[in-house]
């Protein structure tokens, strides 16, 4: 990976050799740069640290060193680093390696998939900014007259950048003076890991005095004779310490001791007893309950195949139908790699699923597990970060993001519910998509991969008809109860015969009722968040839009707001129309909000929850809620997607879908086979345990062939019917499709960048470009749309070099300056 210099070399020689580095900024760059060490910086730098360094004649940046070398070919004189921050590297070599495919694969920067990659507080991205180091006292003997303006200047403000400080001494640069400062600790870089990563804390209660002498005992308590509270915690000490031989967590002694701080200060004052805080980890302790697995005979056989296949196949896909226990599975798998000290990375396609598996992973692998994802804090990542490179966490449950972190052992990956397209990442580059990352890690690590899900993609389907894959199913529940029941129930014909009380037919809100007042449980499933995704003004026909999207705007009763789901845009709800000042405002459509308050007026006995976006916003909102659910303090859920995976309840007998029709009514190729994914999953949380469970289907259109597949669960015979649609129009998995995206905040721009664009693509790859055209929703954040959909042959076609000659045609459309506006991303296999 880089060149290695001579072990000896004369002293004239080293006096004149000069060493290089090749620097990866976690910013959107074309390609990384490089630099000189200064000689008194040589020996600290390595291939994985992070160096500070200037960009251009301002700004500075902190980056990671990707090779060193001993000789480049240059055509201007480089800029030296300014400093090293890491005494040994924060990522493995194979990293860099690693995050190069996924640009070249993704069409991006390798800063940019850098920037996706680490965690903020390593990533030191504010790069202009310094504060100034309050605790170290400052010996103004030792500095410049620059320097004290510098102290002086950062002294009365928080945080100032370094382009203002330069404005306001009027100097040209100050990098000298503030290197100084920097290794004089005065100052530090606000992101600076060292200032803003505190590892987690608790305090511990120690003892001052022989507990093994029994006269110094009774010394004590002789003391304590008049303060009773004291002799009682005293005495709770002694018991714990004795139970557990080590010093006690203060929480957990006045907790037994059902104490309060005050008195136990008053032990400390006596100089009885002594704290002391104690940095530990953030993580559960090392107290693991190996549960016995008992597998059916299914589920083993199952496991032995997946064991089987790994002997031939680096990936296996494991289809098991909903309430089959492939959890069980996943467990015993593990168990066998943590045996041998191996690193396993679970990966699940959102945080709701974490909550999922939290408590059971805890309980099983204690201090072992590391659990990854948005919500846990910045301190908290860095320090997983650190924990998994030294191979101190051996299990990793987390997101797509986990796919990056710096494992040193790993030899697992599974990712569950692998047909979700949540593994895909679509808001920023690099738009990954975790299980293909996650399958070329495994195999530059030389590490297995199972996929599992009751509804595969037809992708990873395809891969095991194909023998890409390794396959092993289970075709029966864990309990051997039967899957649900589903009824279709017509929309039509219930409003026809006035049965519609709401939203909720005649048939639902029988069964309904009937569920309930057997003491079970009911989950409704409406795959929309809000109360009213329309507002519209009956006298006139005007709708309420978003001013910087190209959508209509959602009332949340909540809030009494219309919010855009695209932007985030609000305004408070009209009293008026702003067209007409029209009075008469009609709602159109519904969301979980208004099936909920139906339920409140329909059921009044009963208790319901939401679970949607809005309701799960804060850290443990989403488990807080499902714990209720559990405890059977709700009898009945409603939600969007986050209802339809992997949730297992017992009491859950009835399971309603309010309107299937906006599942598959999308200008997508892949629409029905992920409402056949949803309707399935989310039927599948019906009758796990005990009894026969039953769904029902609202739909205005009962005769669509997906509701027949749903209903007999015949997956082959979807995946047979729409894999043959998929092959004569030339759909993946039978090609690769790469989406270009052309956006501009004037519509003309983006109008005539397209089609130049689209005219030159077809020049080189003719038929195979599709568009320009317009998107369902063409304006977003005051952005206009247009995409050019290309679709290659997955054989007898050089794809590395069509993406090379893509990007050559972006870059020619973007040097015109009547495009300057434009913005162009790339998007591949945007499934």
């Amino acid at each position: 990976m880089f060149s290695l210099l001579p072990l000896q070399i004369a002293d004239e020689t080293l006096d004149q050799r000069k060493i290089y580095i090749e620097v990866i900024l976690p910013i959107k760059m074309p390609k990384t740069l490089y630099y000189l060490v200064p000689k008194e910086l040589e020996n600290k730098c390595k291939v994985g640290v992070r160096v500070v360094v200037k960009l251009g004649s301002k700004k500075i940046h902190t980056g990671l060193v990707a090779r060193i070398f001993d000789n480049i070919e240059q055509t201007f004189e480089l800029k030296n680093i300014i400093d090293v921050f890491d005494d040994e590297p924060i990522i493995n070599d194979w990293q860099i390696g690693y995050w190069e495919w996924i640009a070249n694969y993704y069409c991006c920067t390798i800063g940019e998939v850098a920037k996706n990659a680490m965690p903020s507080h390593l990533k030191l991205s504010n790069d202009s900014f310094i504060k100034i180091n309050t605790k170290n006292e400052i010996a103004f003997n030792d500095l410049s007259p620059t320097q004290e303006k510098i102290v002086y200047l950062l002294e009365s403000s928080k945080k100032t950048s370094i382009i203002d400080l330069e404005n306001k001494l009027k100097a040209k640069t100050l990098y000298k003076e503030l290197k100084d400062l920097y290794e004089k600790g005065i100052v530090s870089f606000i992101d600076e890991i060292i200032e803003t990563f505190k590892p987690k804390t608790e305090e511990f209660i120690y003892h001052k005095f022989d507990i093994n002498s029994n006269d110094e005992l009774i010394q004590l308590f002789e003391r304590l004779k008049n303060a009773s509270k004291q002799s009682q915690l005293l005495n709770k000490y002694l018991l714990l310490n004795k139970k557990y031989n080590e010093p006690i967590k203060k929480s957990i002694l006045l907790q037994e001791a059902q104490s309060t701080n005050s008195i136990l200060q008053e032990l400390i004052t006596k100089e009885i007893l002594e704290k002391q805080i104690k940095a530990i980890d953030r993580y559960s302790e090392n107290i693991t309950k190996k549960i016995t697995i008992n597998l059916t005979t299914a589920q083993q056989k199952a496991l032995d195949d997946i064991k089987k296949d790994f002997n031939n196949f680096q990936s296996v896909l494991l289809q098991g139908i909903t309430g089959s226990g492939k959890t069980l599975i996943y467990l015993s798998l593990l168990d066998d790699f943590i045996e041998k000290r191996e690193q396993v990375l679970f990966l699940v396609p959102d945080i709701v699923l974490t909550s999922k598996f939290q408590n059971q992973f805890i309980e099983r692998y204690g201090n072992k597990l590391a659990i990854y994802h948005s919500k846990i804090t910045t301190q908290e990542r860095v320090e997983i970060w650190h924990k998994i490179k030294k191979n101190e966490v051996l299990v990793v449950l987390g997101v797509r993001s986990a796919v990056f972190l710096p494992f040193s052992n790993l030899k697992l990956i599974v990712i569950d519910e692998e047909h979700e397209n949540t593994f895909k990442q679509k808001e920023q580059n690099p738009k990954y998509h975790t299980k293909d990352i996650a399958i070329y890690l495994g195999s530059i690590l030389g590490a297995k991969t199972l996929l599992g899900s009751a509804t595969p993609s037809f992708e990873s389907f395809h891969n095991a008809k194909r023998n890409k894959f390794g396959f092993a199913s289970i075709v029966e529940r864990y309990t051997q109860v039967k899957m649900p029941e589903i009824e279709l129930v017509s929309l039509v014909k219930e409003r026809h015969q006035n049965g519609m009380r709401g939203h909720f037919s005649s048939i639902l809100y029988q069964n309904m009722q009937k569920t309930l007042d057997e003491g079970n449980q009911v989950i409704l499933f409406q795959n929309r968040r809000g109360y009213a995704p329309v507002v519209e003004c009956q006298d006139c026909g005007f709708v309420f839009k978003c001013q910087n999207c190209d959508i209509s705007l959602t009332f949340h009763r909540t809030f009494k707001e219309l919010i855009c789901h695209y932007c985030g845009y609000k305004e408070v709800f009209p009293k008026q129309c702003f067209e007409c000042n029209g009075t008469e405002l009609k709602l159109l459509g519904f969301g979980t909000e208004q099936i909920e308050q139906e339920l409140n007026e329909l059921f009044p006995k009963f208790k319901s929850i939401r679970l949607d976006q809005e309701t799960t916003r804060t850290k443990n909102a989403f488990r807080y809620l499902i714990e209720q659910f559990e405890n059977n303090e709700a009898q009945i859920l409603v939600g969007t997607q986050m209802v339809t995976k992997g949730l297992d309840f017992e009491r859950v007998n009835l399971v309603g879908i309010i309107n299937a029709d906006q599942l598959f009514r999308f200008p997508d190729f892949r629409a029905v086979e992920r409402s056949f994914s949803l309707m399935t999953q989310v039927a599948g949380r019906a009758g796990r345990r005990h009894s026969q469970g039953k769904v029902i289907i609202q739909t205005s259109n009962p005769s669509h062939p997906v509701f027949t597949f749903v209903q007999t669960g015949d997956y082959i015979g979807l995946y047979n019917t729409i894999i043959q649609e998929r092959l004569e129009h030339n759909y993946p998995p039978f090609s690769r499709l790469i989406n270009i995206s052309l956006k501009s905040i004037t519509e003309s721009v983006v109008e005539l960048a397209s089609k130049q664009l689209g005219d030159n693509l077809k020049e080189i790859l003719g038929n195979r470009v599709l568009g320009p055209e317009k998107p369902y929703v063409s304006k977003i954040k005051n952005l206009y749309i247009r995409n050019i959909m290309l679709k290659l042959e997955r054989i007898n076609i050089d794809i590395p070099t069509i993406k090379k000659e893509i990007i050559e045609e972006i870059e020619l459309i973007l040097q015109n300056k009547t495009f300057r506006t434009l913005k162009i991303s790339l998007d591949v296999d945007p499934y």
